[in-house]
C-alpha cells in the first residue's frame, strides 16, 4: 500500500514538473511568434497557390482571366514530361 501511495506520488510530481516545462516553452513560442506572418503560400512547392490567388480575383476583368490561365499552366507544367503545357502558356 505504501508503495502504491509512492508511485501516485511520484506520478504526480512528474505530471506536474512535465505540465509547467510544456506551458513555459509554449508560452515562449507564443510570444516569440509576435511580428511573424507565416503563409502557406511560402512553403508551398506546387503552385496551388498561386492558382488560388489569381483565379478567386474578379474573372470579369480580362487580366485576371489570363493571370489565372497562366498559374494554372505553369502548375501543370510542373509534372508534364511533353512540353505541351508550356508551349500553351507561352502564348499568354
Amino acid at each position: 500500500m505504501i508503495d502504491a501511495g509512492k508511485d501516485a506520488a511520484t506520478n504526480k510530481a512528474a505530471e506536474f514538473i512535465c505540465n509547467n516545462y510544456v506551458e513555459a516553452h509554449l508560452a515562449k513560442m507564443e510570444s516569440s511568434k509576435n511580428g511573424i506572418d507565416v503563409k502557406l503560400s511560402d512553403f508551398d512547392f506546387t503552385g496551388i497557390s498561386g492558382i488560388v490567388d489569381n483565379c478567386k480575383k474578379d474573372q470579369n476583368i480580362e487580366n485576371n482571366r489570363i493571370a489565372c490561365s497562366k498559374s494554372v499552366l505553369a502548375t501543370i507544367d510542373l509534372v508534364d514530361p511533353t512540353g505541351i503545357t508550356a508551349l500553351g502558356a507561352a502564348f499568354l
